[in-house]
């Protein structure tokens, strides 16, 4: 190879910048299928991800939507709840009003029942009292008044009564 000719030179310079495109292609074909095969699997897990996360986010609304009825229906629950003891405490209250007054009712007749036993015990009292009094102020006076001979008399009267009462 001469220094003179330009042939071989350019041959060379030929020859290599051909192999180096042609190496330039083969890498870019080799490298650029898996570039290509790598941001292919990348867009790919990409796209999994999103369809995960939109699964995954539908399915918290879902569960959201159901929490939010359920937590309604508590409160409705609870709200039934409230009405039906306050209307137990209604009647409760209403059956103790009613169950008091009866009692206190029966406590006043009952009341009623002992005083007029009581009167009518002072009365007969009072009458026993009286009678007893006015036998022995009956019997003071006749015992006073009367002579021995009048009180025979009336003893006889008396013994032959009871004879004929047999």
């Amino acid at each position: 190879m001469a220094a003179g000719s330009g042939g071989p030179l350019i041959n060379e310079s030929l020859w290599v910048a051909l192999s180096f495109v042609v190496f330039v292609a083969l890498v870019w074909k080799k490298a650029g299928s898996a570039m290509s095969a790598a941001l292919d699997k990348r867009s790919e897990d990409i796209r999994n991800n999103l369809e995960e996360a939109k699964a995954l986010r539908e399915e918290a609304q879902n569960e959201l939507q159901k929490y939010q009825r359920l937590q309604r229906e508590a409160a409705d629950q609870a709200k039934d709840i409230i009405a039906n003891a306050e209307k137990a405490a209604l009647q409760i209250e209403e059956s103790a009003k009613k169950s008091a007054e009866a009692s206190i009712k029966r406590r006043k007749d009952q009341a009623e029942a002992k005083i007029k036993a009581l009167e009518a015990e002072a009365t007969q009292d009072i009458r026993n009292q009286a009678a007893r009094l006015a036998t022995a102020a009956a019997a003071e006076l006749i015992r006073e008044n009367m002579d021995q001979a009048a009180a025979n008399n009336l003893l006889k009267a008396d013994i032959e009564a009871i004879k004929s009462i047999n």
